[in-house]
């Protein structure tokens, strides 16, 4: 969660005085921060730790994401930022959105993959292809020049060019998946190593300004879920048309239409 945005129900950063949760205590109704440990019990979050203060992000109430967090903290206690945890967060769910998008065209027929609704409308196949283009042209190289020094912003883009220049209709839908694969792995791993001043600079010095790369990963993030609701009412399509039993045929000769 970025600085400045209110405290979720049932979060806390206890107020002056109050003791911080120990390890295993519930936080509000929602459960367990993380699993009791037999030689935590009893122990405040501080002192398992040693560290100079209690994180405001360990009395959050999502367990899992908690744990992650609390590895980073074990390592190096200064990263114990609202910035670094809700990067950490943003990415996590960016890596789950583009394995959702893989899950969401595996074992489709090619049939189904190139099914389209109306002439105005998106196939599946071009869905997936528009985004790799978008991450292969836009925002890849976007992160690299906000990143790396003496990189060159990209141009501008164009999805008519894209349609009529670089669209392959008989490609592979694995190579398209890969390729994605392969370019958010390299996002994902500049996002992880950078730290909060480069995630949170604000540049205005590119055609695509202003931006920051926390602005960018919300991007490429709101950009994925789109094109996943898309594909999931193209599969919402198919599946529903497969399921609906054949027509009746009435009238008629049993057994063909010959001459008596």
């Amino acid at each position: 969660m970025c600085a400045g945005a209110p405290e979720p129900e049932g979060g806390c950063a206890p107020h002056a005085g109050a003791r911080s949760p120990s390890w295993g205590e519930s936080s509000g109704s929602h459960g367990p921060i993380i699993p009791a440990v037999p030689t935590g019990r009893g122990m405040t979050l501080r002192r398992i730790f040693n560290l100079p203060y209690t994180p405001r992000w360990t009395c959050r109430t999502s367990p899992r994401a908690r744990m992650r967090l609390l590895s980073f903290a074990q390592g190096d206690p200064a990263m114990t930022s609202e910035t670094t945890a809700y990067r950490i967060e943003l990415t996590s769910r960016l890596r789950q959105a583009t394995d959702d998008l893989a899950w969401a065209v595996r074992g489709l027929s090619p049939a189904r993959i190139q099914y389209r609704p109306s002439e105005k409308e998106w196939t599946i196949h071009e869905h997936m292809a528009h985004l790799r283009d978008m991450e292969q042209e836009v925002y890849l190289p976007l992160l690299r020049w906000a990143t790396v020094a003496d990189m060159l912003d990209p141009l501008d883009y164009s999805r008519r060019e894209w349609h009529e220049q670089r669209y392959d209709l008989e490609e592979p839908i694995a190579s398209i998946l890969d390729q994605v694969a392969r370019m958010r792995d390299e996002e994902l791993s500049i996002f992880r190593d950078m730290t909060d001043v480069t995630w949170l600079r604000y540049r205005t010095d590119t055609r695509w300004g202003p931006l920051t790369c926390q602005w960018l990963a919300e991007l490429m993030y709101r950009h994925a879920l789109d094109h996943l609701q898309c594909i999931m009412a193209l599969r919402q399509d198919v599946n529903l048309a497969a399921a609906a039993p054949p027509p009746v045929v009435v009238g008629g000769y049993i057994g063909g239409a010959g001459e008596q």
